[in-house]
Formats: structure tokens, sequence, C-alpha cells
């Protein structure tokens, strides 16, 4: 892990337009490495950008199975293509549109099959599908919408769900609903 780290912050410095600082590193509980569960990456949203941008570039070289290329690049590309038409701004112009659309669901079909040949593959499990692959569509279907949905919240859903839950869990359960907007809305202002 210690190798792949300086591999992946070495990149970063020299290709990368983000730069990781010396001491990131890849470790057992980052990347969720438990006997029995999925494995994913926990980090920053742009580590993990990062990170992906490190393997499109890296894998080509390698022989690994052609599945994870191909879900690589194309996770890559819909990231990239989103982040650049960001910068121009919140709109996407129609062929931007058709390029998310026929990428993404190419990643989806990618993502899919190499779940369905890596279940069982080692004490790990590998290529969660929810809730990875349910956000992901959801990226795609608003793309749709004309709009970046790198401009709203999209990738803020899992942690709002998550700080949902733990509000929720300190109030009585018949006031639950308000209690748990009250306590949102207060901490947010």
């Amino acid at each position: 892990m210690h190798r792949a780290s300086r591999m992946i912050v070495n990149w970063s410095r020299n290709n990368g337009k983000r730069k990781l600082p010396n001491s990131w590193h890849l470790t057992k509980a980052k990347l969720c490495l438990k006997s029995g569960s999925y494995c994913h990456m926990l980090g920053k949203a742009w580590h993990t950008t990062v990170v992906l941008q490190f393997l499109a570039s890296f894998l080509p070289s390698t022989n690994v199975d052609p599945l994870i290329k191909s879900a690589v690049w194309a996770a890559d590309s819909v990231i990239g293509l989103l982040t650049e038409s960001r910068a121009e701004g919140i709109f996407l112009s129609p062929e931007e549109i058709s390029q998310v659309q026929h990428v993404g669901h190419f990643l989806l079909d990618s993502y899919l099959r190499l779940h369905r040949k890596y279940t069982g593959f080692c004490v790990y499990k590998l290529f969660n599908l929810r809730p990875k692959v349910h956000l992901f569509d959801h990226l795609i279907a608003s793309a749709k919408k004309l709009r970046n949905p790198l401009c709203s919240a999209t990738f803020m859903d899992e942690d709002w769900i998550r700080l949902t839950m733990q509000l929720a869990s300190k109030c009585h359960k018949r006031t639950v609903q308000s209690a748990t907007l009250q306590r949102y809305c207060a901490g947010h202002c």
C-alpha cells in the first residue's frame, strides 16, 4: 500500500491538475478492507478523482481485465467531461449530454458485468452496486436536463442521508420528522 500511495502522489505531482499532499496514503481503513464486506475508497471526492485519473493513465500499460480498463476509462471520461464543462458554466450542450449519456451507460454496463464476474472472487466483495450504481444512474439521468449534475448536490446525497439518519437516531420517534429538520437547519445556521 505504501508503494501504491507513493506512485499515486508522485503521479499527481507530475500530471494531475490537483496535487495530493505528501502525507496522503492508502490504508486498509480508507479502502474498507474487511473480509466479507465491500471494498470502496473512503475520502474526499477530489482524492477519489485523482486516484481515478491515475488509474486511467496506469491501467492501459498493464495486463488487467479489459472490463476493469473500460470501466475506469468510462468513469474518468464522464467525470472529466462534466468537470471541464462546469468551468464553462452550469449548462451542458446537446453534444455533451449525448456524450455523457453514451459513455455513462457504457460505464454502467461495464460495472454491472464486473459485479457479476467477480462475485465470490476473493474474501473481499468487489464492485458494490448500492449506492454507487444508483448514484451514478442519477448522475446520468440528471445530465438530460441540460444542467451539469456536478453543479448540484448529486455527490452529497450519501453524506446527507448519513447525517440525517444520525440526527433522526437522536430524536423521539413521535417527533422525528420535525425535530430532524429543526436540528438540520440549526446546524447550517
